[in-house]
């Protein structure tokens, strides 16, 4: 069955593996996972984007940080033009989205313990699975080495690697 998955900033420093935010076993894990997925479609919200490039910002060593930095630039230049090796999701749409994610974020304590930027990825997989669960079957997952956001996915993954 096709899958959608949404890739969270964790994910992302095991993948880009930014010193201090991933572990060393996972990466690897995560790539062969990446390969074995053919034609789903892989997501990355803007925010965890942000994330991803604060978490580099705090690299030490000048030469790695500029290395990943290059890595990212091409990636979402590529994704940019291709959709490949993800399509990126937009920030919130401010007028819209922003007040319910702030409302929900700021009166759900476990949203609250997870941040802003997880409350997003929470609120884009489940408008994704809005959009294609129905007319094409997909299922959407979340993936995330954070176990609280991960509880929110919107349909559970059988075997999650966190």
């Amino acid at each position: 069955m096709p899958t959608v998955l949404v890739l969270d900033t964790s994910y992302l420093c095991e993948l880009y593996r930014v010193p201090g935010f991933h572990r060393s076993e996972l990466p690897a894990q995560i790539e062969e996972r990446i390969r074995m997925r053919g034609e789903d479609r892989f997501y990355v919200p803007l925010g965890c984007l942000y994330e991803l490039c604060d978490h580099i910002g705090d690299v030490a060593d000048g030469g790695r940080r500029h290395e990943i930095a290059g890595q990212i630039v091409s990636d979402v230049e590529t994704s940019l033009e291709d959709g490949l090796p993800w399509l990126i999701i937009p920030a919130a749409d401010v007028e819209a989205e922003l007040p319910g994610l702030l409302r929900r974020f700021s009166e759900d304590p476990a949203h609250l313990e997870m941040g802003l930027t997880d409350s997003t990825v929470i609120s884009k997989a489940n408008r994704l699975r809005e959009k294609y669960s129905t007319s094409l079957g997909y299922r959407v997952h979340i993936w995330t080495t954070d176990r609280t956001l991960k509880a929110y996915e919107p349909d559970r993954e059988p075997e999650p690697l966190l």
